[in-house]
């Protein structure tokens, strides 16, 4: 099955899932049905939303990267074998016969498309067609249009490489530089969670048992939460319920953050937004506290 007829499938799922929430949480509104709440189903349209596509995407760029991770090698080896005097063609089959990682069977099947009589180039168009990375395309053009220019194909190729793995370091780094930024994020979730999980768990209750059910405008509720209004109250239920919006907010803006601070694409942020409202979610309702 095709990447893009995958993409389609899960997309649609997401959707047909996300509107079916979406049904249920006016239900549940409404009185419809008595399972669930709107902010259980309103959740759940969250995870539904970001978690398979997101996932999913995940896993094909890391797929890509360990494609095009002994890409620079590959180029570097025909740079190599054509500075000593070997066509194209024969440079190819050479490194047929070495362990490029996930691009070896590929590597081999050019050099048998090569021994068959299909030239080069038109291999190389074919290999690149067959992995459909960017940078293997993008390489792949490049040694194509060099080739056909005449010249010194090896500069082209010693050129490509470097270029290719400066690319590949860069990312590297900017990964690293990024992962204290990432790990400040989380932790300052956590410590949220935790300071919501003891309001909870023993600071709201006492307050409750003292002020009659509610957290007035009037003494130590006032003075600990900051929630009360001029002329009434409200009850540690609303409270908690603040509590859970505010930090399902804060999962799912913290998770689009994180993802954009470490690859500067949207949908890992996802990603990570999906693990952090999950776990906001099974920590404020369903563990008992």
């Amino acid at each position: 099955m095709s990447e893009k007829i995958m993409k389609i499938i899960i997309l649609s799922l997401t959707g047909i899932g996300a509107a079916l929430a979406a049904v249920l949480a006016f239900m549940s509104h409404t009185g419809k049905i008595s399972f669930g709440t709107p902010l259980d189903f309103a959740v759940l349209i969250i995870l539904i939303v970001s978690g398979p596509y997101p996932f999913y995407e995940q896993g094909r760029l890391k797929k890509i990267e360990r494609i095009e991770e002994r890409l620079s090698d590959f180029l570097r080896d025909l740079a190599v074998s054509n500075r000593f005097g070997m066509t194209l063609a024969d440079s190819i089959r050479k490194a047929s016969s070495g362990n490029y990682g996930k691009l070896t069977p590929d590597i081999k099947k050019m050099a048998t498309q090569i021994d068959w009589g299909v030239p080069a180039t038109e291999a190389m168009e074919m290999f690149a067609e067959r992995v459909g990375t960017p940078l293997v395309e993008r390489a792949m053009a490049i040694v194509v249009k060099a080739t056909g220019a005449g010249g010194d194909v090896s500069d082209v190729l010693n050129a490509t490489a470097k270029n290719i793995k400066d690319i590949q370091l860069i990312n590297i780094g900017r990964k690293m530089e990024m992962s204290s930024y990432k790990a400040v994020i989380f932790t300052a979730f956590f410590v949220f969670l935790a300071t919501v999980v003891i309001m909870n768990s023993s600071f709201l209750p006492a307050i409750e048992a003292s002020g009659g059910g509610g957290i007035g405008a009037e003494g130590a509720g006032e003075a600990a939460t900051g929630m009360a209004g001029a002329g009434g109250g409200m009850s540690v239920d609303e409270v908690k319920f603040i509590y859970l919006g505010a930090a399902l907010v804060q999962g799912f803006g913290d998770g689009i953050l994180v993802g954009l601070i470490e690859t500067g694409k949207i949908v890992n942020g996802f990603k990570n937004s999906f693990i952090m409202v999950l776990l906001a979610y099974l920590i404020l309702c369903v563990v008992p506290i």
